[in-house]
């Protein structure tokens, strides 16, 4: 048994948010509470990460269909969780990471579906979107490790080049911390070379 935070009743199923024991009726009503009051949507333009396939945004970026397809974006990734209420547009096709911007999420685990995704886009010469609620974290994070591994880049060179076009980027300390285990996994190129790792 397991005592909510919140209203200090017990419980048996796994908290919904990992942080602290929150019971699911809590975790709804703050979830509801959260839709209703502070989260309007309102149009936001991404930041284009790699030009002509990769922007980075918060869910305001996917309002605008027209915007989108004009820039050739036929791919929308969600990094967030309870998106439900997200449109959908027709030409566009979606995949969606369900995750909380909690530092104990294993947000590595879902790259490589997230990696075929943006290759795929690559692959038909057409645009990509990924987007959480903010574009700070957890798209940052998942936009960071696809420069690395498409680079071949460390994950410090990774993170500069994606602030340099998207400044506010900055996953929490749990991504930080996948990110830099997840640069030991690849065949990195070396400091000063032009040669891409094979």
């Amino acid at each position: 048994m397991t005592r909510c935070t919140l209203c200090d009743a017990l419980f048996q199923v796994p908290s919904k948010y990992k942080a602290f024991p929150i019971c699911p009726p809590c975790y709804d009503s703050a979830f509801d509470l959260d839709m209703k009051v502070t989260r309007k949507l309102k149009w936001e333009e991404p930041s284009e990460i790699m030009d002509g396939l990769l922007w980075l945004g918060g869910e305001g970026s996917t309002l605008d269909r027209d915007w989108l397809l004009q820039h050739g974006i036929r791919r929308i990734l969600t990094v967030a969780t309870h998106m439900e209420r997200m449109t959908h547009h027709e030409g566009i096709q979606y995949q969606q990471i369900d995750v909380d911007d909690d530092p104990s999420e294993d947000l590595k685990q879902h790259w490589k579906s997230a990696f075929e995704f943006l290759d795929q886009a690559k692959n038909d010469n057409s645009g990509i979107l990924v987007h959480c609620v903010s574009g700070i974290s957890r798209s940052g994070a998942t936009v960071v490790a696809y420069v690395m591994h498409s680079q071949g880049i460390q994950y410090d060179e990774a993170l500069a080049r994606v602030r340099r076009r998207r400044p506010c980027v900055s996953p929490n300390g749990g991504f930080q911390d996948q990110l830099r285990a997840f640069e030991k996994t690849l065949k990195l190129q070396v400091p000063g070379s032009t040669n891409r790792p094979s």
